[in-house]
């Protein structure tokens, strides 16, 4: 599989989106704060899927910044999406006011790079990995018919993009964020929040890879400040 990064449209604006496989990354990629926490990783598979991410989410900033990826630096945050900065030749580095939302699975990462005043979230899962049965914990009853039928693995990773979106804590539960779909096409219209319904739209992929992979990016449409 090879690295794609493409402008895509969803709910009315433009992100950049990025595909990257493990097997491509080159470390040289990495400024050298980056390389000491990539060698501080504890195994081959946290580093193999932890440089995927960082390279996704490189080469969207690049992409949408018109600069070589090695120029971005990504600074760690426990909890949340790693902060972007542009490096100069001296080294300094300038914060970008883009957000990031990462996804990764089996070396391949998923990433978005998006302004900050939008709700973008992107997930990544293994096709079938999800019984319908196994569903169920994490669909509220008012889910259930309308989902009944979707590929399980194709609703977990539409909850998991839309969790992100919205900043969800990891207190929250996946089945917080409940899933509009468009009746007989399976189309994401709307997610609910409590008694809020949001306009959202997903673009979903399929990935040919050792073992297949469906990914999804969800923009919902809420302006934030």
């Amino acid at each position: 599989m090879s690295f794609a990064a493409t402008s895509v449209s969803v709910a009315g604006a433009s992100h950049t989106l990025a595909v990257a496989c493990s097997g491509e990354m080159r470390l040289c990629a990495l400024t050298p704060r980056e390389q000491r926490e990539y060698a501080s990783l504890p195994h081959a598979a946290r580093k193999r899927d932890w440089l995927a991410g960082r390279y996704a989410a490189k080469r969207a900033l690049a992409a949408r910044w018109d600069v070589p990826p090695d120029r971005i630096e990504l600074a760690s945050i426990p909890g949340a999406a790693p902060r972007p900065s542009l490096r100069n030749p001296a080294g300094s580095c300038s914060p970008l006011p883009d957000r990031l939302t990462i996804a990764h699975r089996d070396g391949i990462a998923l990433a978005a790079a998006f302004p900050s005043t939008i709700l973008v979230g992107v997930d990544i899962e293994r096709a079938g990995e999800l019984s319908p049965v196994e569903l169920r914990y994490i669909l509220s009853e008012s889910e259930r018919p309308p989902c009944d039928g979707v590929d399980p693995t194709l609703v977990w990773v539409l909850k998991e993009a839309a969790w992100k979106a919205l900043g969800l804590t990891p207190r929250t539960p996946l089945s917080s964020p409940q899933l509009v779909l468009r009746a007989h096409t399976q189309e994401l219209v709307a997610v609910r929040l409590g008694e809020h319904e949001f306009p959202a739209c997903a673009a979903v992929s399929r990935i040919d890879a050792s073992r297949p992979l469906i990914a999804a990016i969800v923009r919902i449409a809420r302006e934030v400040s």
